[in-house]
């Protein structure tokens, strides 16, 4: 993020604008993004170039004009430079136009008179093979950066950081209209208007989003949030700077100075005073053939530890380690799915699981003390609000899931950003947080980062 918003800002001091004021943009100046991943058809320029011209001012009908268009066999990517049309109608406006894709592309844009545009931005991937006309004639002077992603959809890390970046950059408010796809359109795209709806636009919309927290709210959390590391609120508001908090890779004992951790090494107890190693108790032999740890959690009413793995798409195991004998045993399972954290529910005296499944979708399950597991919810990453700013939907799995306290029927829910293949096994630094009801299974957004 960044290096994205260090980006712009040069865009911004090498064509001359002012990105220090961003009171508010002038009224006569707009900023709008197109972008694709690739054009509208993966074939060579001059095919690219007929099409565009059939749909231009075809000399016969649009459509036996464009079956005269010649389609080769076979094109290989690294030629490819789709043509994509521009209808860019903005009377009266100065109009900064970002285009972006991972393709190279021949953006050929076809503005009204009185439209004037301020500077075109070249992003993605093969910017630099990339080419812009304004009615015909090439525009010398576009900006490239090729190191800039090219969003295509209105959600993913990649669109956040543009929704972000180009109005700080550029001293907007935020982006006037965003048009995107995987495939361009045949027929291009018509830039007429902004798009004041779109609530994605704006920088910092989840600002309108956020739930409000009762004064009384008497769920309390714990991880890092904001660069602190203690106990807080479910806003983030701190109530204890203690380094010493819960997470997925370790536990305490209610009543004695003693936590377990796991490490590469295994599991090992410390004195949580001194924080000096009492001992460690190891891995699991070879014959439970487990795959990656992923969270575990004290069962101090039995005197054992209940530690997750999981391998690839294979079913989890949960096993029991007995903290009196140091033996493990065969436990339980989530299914073929990644858990990310296990939480005792002293009320109910059950174990909740959460994590997330290979469907997009997180869960939330309990385990009785005999092993038994039931799912409770399944929950589509969408429902999350903002989570779906923290990857890439298209490409990346769904980042961890961490339960991180429980009051009554809610349960805090918080997520780092990271997905269960990162190194970091650990609960990262939370960037979002949500309450989920255990009755309706209903998510809202608590803070966020």
């Amino acid at each position: 993020m960044r290096f994205q918003l260090l980006a712009f800002a040069l865009f911004a001091a090498c064509s001359g604008q002012d990105s220090t004021n961003r009171a508010g943009s002038s009224s006569d100046r707009e900023l709008h993004v197109v972008s694709v991943y690739e054009g509208f058809d993966q074939v060579g320029a001059d095919y690219s170039a007929c099409q565009y011209e059939c749909r231009r001012a075809p000399a016969v009908g649009p459509a036996d004009c464009l079956k005269s268009c010649v389609h080769p066999a076979s094109v290989p990517r690294r030629d490819i430079q789709a043509v994509i049309p521009i209808e860019l109608d903005r009377p009266g406006r100065a109009v900064t136009l970002v285009l972006g894709a991972y393709d190279p592309i021949e953006w050929r844009v076809s503005k009204t008179r009185s439209t004037r545009i301020e500077q075109i931005i070249l992003i993605g991937h093969r910017a630099d093979k990339s080419s812009a006309f304004v009615n015909e004639a090439l525009r010398g002077d576009v900006v490239r950066q090729r190191m800039v992603q090219a969003p295509y959809d209105r959600e993913g890390r990649d669109f956040r950081h543009i929704a972000e970046a180009l109005p700080l950059g550029f001293g907007f408010d935020r982006i006037d209209s965003f048009q995107g796809s995987y495939e361009a359109p045949l027929y291009g795209f018509a830039v007429t208007g902004p798009q004041p709806n779109i609530a994605e636009l704006d920088p910092d919309y989840l600002a309108n989003i956020q739930k409000a927290m009762r004064e009384d709210d008497p769920l309390i959390i714990q991880g890092v949030i904001g660069g602190q590391t203690g106990s807080f609120r479910m806003n983030g508001e701190v109530v204890d700077n203690s380094q010493l908090v819960r997470k997925n890779t370790r536990d305490f004992a209610a009543n004695q100075p003693r936590g377990y951790e796991w490490t590469p090494e295994g599991v090992r107890v410390f004195n949580t005073e001194t924080n000096q190693v009492i001992q460690s108790l190891g891995k699991p032999s070879d014959i439970f053939n487990v795959g990656h740890f992923s969270a575990l959690v004290l069962d101090e009413k039995r005197s054992r530890l209940l530690v997750a793995f999981q391998a690839g798409a294979a079913a989890s195991d949960i096993l029991a380690l007995d903290l009196e004998t140091g033996n493990w045993s065969s436990f339980s399972s989530t299914d073929r799915t990644r858990p990310n954290s296990l939480f005792y529910d002293a009320t109910n005296d059950r174990f909740l699981v959460s994590g997330t499944k290979f469907s997009m979708r997180a869960f939330i399950g309990q385990i009785a003390p005999n092993g038994s597991y039931d799912d409770l919810y399944e929950i589509g990453y969408q429902e999350f609000p903002g989570l779906s700013d923290l990857f890439d939907p298209g490409n990346e799995g769904m980042p961890n899931m961490y339960i991180i306290g429980l009051d009554g029927y809610r349960v805090a829910i918080a997520s780092d950003g990271n997905d269960i293949f990162d190194r970091q096994k650990g609960m990262g630094p939370l960037k979002r947080i949500y309450s989920v009801d255990l009755r309706s299974g209903d998510a809202e957004l608590m803070y966020y980062q």
